[in-house]
Formats: structure tokens, C-alpha cells, sequence
């Protein structure tokens, strides 16, 4: 335990001046061992008890101890109970990172599956849901949802991406006619807009270009919404590729200022919450600004009570779904290479 203790304090002053967002790949490595030891403790302390109450057993002189004999089996059924609820834990934990569970398989059960495959052979997967009602001949907005978490498999990123949720439920299914496309992040990479990150961005934009190919999508009418990560993703896209969007949900994230000017025919409503202790506010605050100098119209919402968690409030906003559709995007500008 002494070792362990030492350990983590030599990783806290090692990665003391690295954000708590994104995380640092090195960093969630050494935590997952150190968690893995963690567990490891009760085992050794069991495998001790258990010698002390042999060598004390079988002793061949008299001995008169009945209670220090009954607190060692009490120590090691204690023990024993302790590291298999520890032992039942860490196989759920597992279990947990690498399978979906029900909930996860049934949000994304609207979704379809899909894969785009980039020119250097790089693959994204993605989960993709139509129009209800879907017609060809009809041209229909896009809404890019971009995951706050990072997964392995192609399901669980409709569980980390508010956006996709809140239109998927059947009033919203029916209200707004659209295609909402979730591109599924790799773990321990990112959507953009955040330093040290490997960013899976150009490949994304290569595969919301390819939906134009596959289905009747609007190209004045495609919006780009996410939370946390998926809100650094969002001012990215728009900063980069503002000629592909019309309009942008930020939540909880952080821009380029310096990219601006570029951004401001695009409509933005950004949301964040003033004790956000995982993205500073200070990152929505000084895009706003930025736009605003710029020239833009921004709207942004700043709750003063609230952290990282807003997005319950932000889906009380009235008239926000209402707001984004109508974003058209009249004169984009020109293209950006990707």
C-alpha cells in the first residue's frame, strides 16, 4: 500500500499541470493498473491471515489464544468477502467498458450502422438515422452529433451524444424531418479544438461529405452539436469547415478564437456553465466574444449555478430545435481543404 500510495503521488506531480479534460492517454494507463493493484491489496492481506492462522493451528505446544485464533478468522472471512465483492467488481467494470448494455443497445436502435473508409484505408464508423417517412425526391437537413466519450464498439455513442437523443424521441422524430449521423469516437482521440489530442476531424468531414453521395441531404441545412468533447468538436468544425454548416449547439467547449472571422454566417447558440470545473467557461465566453467582434450574432446561454452536467437545462430552452432548423446557410464560404 506504502508502494501504491508512492506511486500515484509520483503520477500526480507528474501530470499536475495536465487538464482533467481531455484524457491524457498516458496518464488513464497508469490508473487502470494502479487500480488493478488496488485490488490486488485485500488479496495479499488475505493470503497473510490465512499463514498466521496455520502457523498458529498448528502449533504443537499449548497455547491459550482462542481470541486472537477467533479475530484471525474473522479477519480472513472478512477478507475473503471483501475480495470477492472487489473481484465481482472489477469483472463488471469490464464487463461495463467493452460490452453495451440494454439501455445502450435500445437508444441506439434508430440508428443504423455504417462505416466510411478514408483514401488512406482509415475506417470511422458511424450509426446514421433517417427521416421517418423518408422520401428521396425530398432534400433533408443534417444534424452532426459529435460524443462526449469514446468507445470501441459502433453502439454506445448514441448513449454520449445528448443531441442524437433528444431527436430521436418519437415527438421530435415526427416534428423534425432530418438525418442525424453519429460518427463513433476511438478511444483516447478527439473531435478537434483540443491540444495533445489526436483528432479524428478530417475523417469525419470526409464522411459527412459522403452521405451527400448515399442520401437527399440539404448542404445549406447541416447543423453540428456535442458536449464537452463532442462541444470542442463542434467549434472546430465550424472553425475549420464553416463553409459546411449552417448552424451550432456548442455545450461546455472551446474554440480558436483566431478562426472567427470565418465562422461568422454560421448561427450559433452556445451553452455552458459558469462553475464548469472539466472546460473552463472561459472557453465559450471567449468565442462568443471573439464572434461578436467579428461581426456575428451569436446567442449564448450561461448558467451560473451549473458545471459540466447542463445539458438537462439546455433541452428546456424554448424553441432551440425550432431555432436550429430554421438556420439556412445562404452564402457559404469558400471551401477549406479537409
Amino acid at each position: 500500500m506504502t508502494i501504491l500510495s508512492a506511486v500515484q503521488f509520483a503520477a500526480l506531480m507528474w501530470f499536475k499541470d495536465i487538464p482533467p479534460y481531455p484524457p491524457n492517454a498516458t496518464l488513464d494507463l497508469i490508473q487502470q493498473y494502479l487500480g488493478l493493484a488496488d485490488r490486488i491489496v485485500p488479496v495479499l492481506l488475505l493470503v497473510n491471515f490465512i499463514n498466521e492462522l496455520k502457523s498458529v493451528s498448528s502449533d504443537k505446544e499449548p497455547i491459550n489464544l482462542p481470541t486472537e485464533v477467533l479475530i484471525a478468522k474473522a479477519m480472513v472471512a472478512i477478507l475473503a468477502i471483501c475480495t470477492t465483492v472487489l473481484a465481482i467488481q472489477l469483472i463488471g467494470d469490464n464487463y461495463s467498458y467493452t460490452h453495451a448494455s440494454p439501455r445502450e443497445t435500445a437508444l441506439a436502435k434508430p440508428f443504423e450502422e455504417g462505416s466510411y473508409i478514408g483514401p488512406q484505408g482509415d475506417t470511422l464508423l458511424y450509426r446514421i438515422m433517417k427521416p421517418l417517412h423518408y422520401d428521396h425526391r425530398k432534400r433533408y437537413p443534417l444534424v452532426v452529433g459529435l460524443p462526449a466519450s469514446c468507445w470501441s464498439d459502433n453502439t454506445r455513442q448514441i448513449d454520449a451524444c445528448p443531441i442524437a437523443k433528444w431527436l430521436a424521441t418519437d415527438e421530435n422524430r415526427r416534428k423534425y424531418a432530418a438525418f442525424v449521423f453519429v460518427p463513433r469516437c476511438p478511444p483516447h482521440t478527439g473531435w478537434g479544438g483540443v491540444a495533445n489530442t489526436p483528432s479524428v476531424a478530417p475523417l469525419a468531414i470526409e464522411a459527412i461529405l459522403s452521405l451527400d453521395k448515399a442520401f437527399s441531404i440539404d448542404a445549406q441545412r447541416r447543423y453540428v452539436s456535442g458536449v464537452s468533447r463532442g462541444g470542442y468538436g463542434s467549434w472546430h468544425l465550424i472553425g475549420t469547415h464553416p463553409e459546411l454548416f449552417a448552424g451550432a449547439i456548442p455545450v461546455c467547449g472551446e474554440g480558436d478564437p483566431s478562426q472567427a472571422p470565418g465562422m461568422v454566417g454560421i448561427s450559433v447558440w452556445a451553452f455552458h456553465g459558469a462553475k464548469d470545473m472539466n472546460v473552463p467557461v472561459s472557453g465559450s465566453r471567449n468565442m462568443v466574444n471573439a464572434l461578436k467582434k467579428a461581426g456575428g450574432t451569436p446567442h449564448y446561454t450561461e448558467y451560473a449555478d451549473a458545471a459540466h452536467g447542463i445539458w438537462e437545462e439546455v433541452v428546456k430552452t424554448p424553441g432551440l430545435l425550432d431555432w436550429l432548423f430554421a438556420q439556412k446557410q445562404e452564402n457559404p464560404p469558400k471551401a477549406s481543404k479537409i
